[in-house]
């Protein structure tokens, strides 16, 4: 039943596809998701990377920002600016599947890159603990809404296996 909510962390939900004043996703999922990612310390996305954990946040030797995977400056047009799309609560790219939190040196530095040109400084380890999916460019022909969708599906399914792993392996100690 893992991410099978409907209208509240069900994937067509996390994509921000139901829209309306009941079913934006929660922001508990929201915070859930961030949680549950910096809980498996993942590397920052800067150079020398060290791990993040929740326990250096707490003793407040480590500050975190959101950093929007897909970065929203690629995503702005002339009739589109950044401030418009965090404004707009169902784009897609105010996913809570679109977000991770990294230092705000890691987040500074990687700006508005497009995802595919701030991957290539990461580490391998960096972009498999933030549960960032494999295929990273835009194929021939797909759309922007496609591509999101594509990567933040793939992130999905990424998030609920490791989560469905972990989930397994507590039983199992049992």
């Amino acid at each position: 039943e893992l991410f099978n909510d409907t209208n509240y962390n069900d994937l067509e939900t996390l994509l921000m596809k139901r829209v309306s004043s009941d079913t934006f996703t929660n922001e508990n999922v929201a915070k859930a998701l961030l949680q549950y990612i910096l809980s498996n310390n993942p590397l920052d996305f800067i150079e020398d990377a060290a791990d993040l954990s929740a326990r250096d946040v707490s003793l407040g030797k480590l500050v975190l920002q959101k950093h929007h995977i897909i970065p929203l400056g690629g995503a702005t047009s002339i009739k589109q600016s950044s401030a418009e799309i965090r404004g707009n609560k169902a784009h897609i790219l105010n996913s809570p599947l679109n977000f991770s939190l990294i230092s705000d040196k890691a987040n500074n530095g990687v700006g508005t890159l497009p995802i595919e040109t701030y991957v290539q400084k990461l580490t391998g380890w960096s972009i498999t603990s933030h549960f960032l999916p494999n295929n990273l460019n835009k194929q021939s022909g797909e759309g922007d809404s496609e591509y999101y969708e594509r990567l933040l599906a793939a992130r999905y399914e990424k998030i609920k296996d490791a989560m469905l792993n972990e989930l397994r392996m507590l039983f199992l100690s049992v």
